[in-house]
């Protein structure tokens, strides 16, 4: 006679084993470490062997824009080239300059 699937059985079961793996850590981390390995292995399996057999599809789509839209793009491009350019040309304080002064102040 066939037996039917007990979800009181599996529910118990993932009710222990919380405090199994805690009583044995050791037999619990080899456990979830080999968890880990299937999952990551199946995930790398998916995306890099069957992922060649598949097309891709690696159509090429041209970007049509309007004039207006092409220059306050030009433009925008152009405004951070010259805040790039402007950021190092500003001058820095030397934080230590004054401390070597007092220090030389000191020692005098």
């Amino acid at each position: 006679m066939m037996q039917r699937f007990h979800f009181d059985a599996i529910l118990r079961f993932l009710l222990r084993s919380p405090r199994w793996m805690g009583e044995n850590p050791f037999r619990g981390f080899f456990i979830l470490l080999c968890v880990a390995l299937l999952i990551s292995s199946l995930v790398f399996w998916r995306y890099v062997f069957v992922a060649r057999n598949e097309d891709v599809g690696g159509e090429i789509t041209q970007v049509r824009l309007d004039q207006q839209t092409l220059q306050q793009v030009i433009q925008a491009w152009q405004e951070r080239t010259e805040k790039f350019d402007q950021a190092g040309a500003t001058q820095v304080r030397d934080i230590f300059a004054e401390q070597e002064k007092a220090a030389e102040e000191t020692k005098n």
